[in-house]
């Protein structure tokens, strides 16, 4: 099965590496990347992508910034293969993930949304597995969804900044046949640029949580009260700590650490 995965990079030509890294030996022949890139510096960016040494074809595009989600949606709509994985700047497909995928797409079929687990990383030595579930947040990055999926329900809604894939997520589960193995085969920096609380931020995840069913005051406490005491704590006792709180209190996470 073929899939088009889906790059995006702002001045961030380290981490940028690193994902190339990642991809460089895992992508198939049938497979394509997109690269989008909104950088100040793009010859940087081309660069590094003419460093390497991909099986696929590479589809390079420079916009101006206009935010995650219309960039995302600009890639998918210049792709061309049956399926969509999207891997940012920093984040890393795990060694041998992509064989995997290929096999569960094939003896799978009739499930056009596929859904994996995710190592959260930050502190060395004390990474957290995401282990999606029906009812939870998936992980954008683990999860392989056909294109057509995303020509039906409109693309991502980008008038949201930062929730507009667990919206579309929410809407597709409730439409379209989807699996969840508890494989991983991407990484995330739990504690990026994403990590962070804002008032938009809070009120997006706030209307994510009430279309989930939640009440109001359960939607408040998850969007606000929760995140707040978890960046405090980050903040007082370290990052170390804010792991191992997080892989005790909520239950999609384990932590890694012996």
């Amino acid at each position: 099965m073929e899939i088009s995965y889906i790059v995006l990079t702002y001045n961030d030509h380290t981490n940028l590496e690193l994902t190339l890294n990642s991809l460089e030996k895992e992508l198939l022949f049938a497979d394509e990347l997109i690269l989008v890139d909104s950088s100040d510096n793009k010859n940087k960016t081309e660069e590094i992508i003419d460093s390497y040494n991909f099986n696929c074809n590479i589809n390079y595009f420079y916009i101006k910034p206009e935010g995650v989600f219309p960039a995302y949606n600009f890639a998918i709509k210049k792709s061309s293969k049956q399926f969509i994985q999207k891997i940012n700047s920093g984040d890393t497909l795990i060694k041998g993930s992509r064989s995997l995928i290929n096999k569960n797409l094939k003896k799978n079929a009739d499930f056009p949304i596929q859904v994996y687990s995710q190592k959260t990383t930050g502190v060395p030595g004390n990474d957290l597995i995401f282990s999606p579930s029906e009812n939870s947040l998936w992980p954008l990055q683990s999860v392989i969804c056909r294109k057509d999926i995303f020509e039906d329900l409109g693309f991502y809604n980008d008038t949201y900044k930062y929730n507009a894939d667990q919206n579309f997520f929410m809407e597709a589960r409730r439409i379209y046949k989807y699996i969840i193995y508890k494989n991983v085969i991407t990484t995330y920096d739990s504690f990026g640029i994403s990590s962070g609380l804002n008032l938009k931020h809070f009120k997006e995840h706030f209307e994510l949580r009430r279309l989930q069913g939640k009440n109001f005051l359960s939607s408040f406490f998850l969007a606000g009260i929760r995140p707040f005491i978890r960046l405090t704590i980050q903040k007082i006792l370290g990052d170390n700590f804010a792991f191992y709180l997080k892989s005790k209190v909520f239950k999609h996470y384990t932590s890694t650490k012996k």
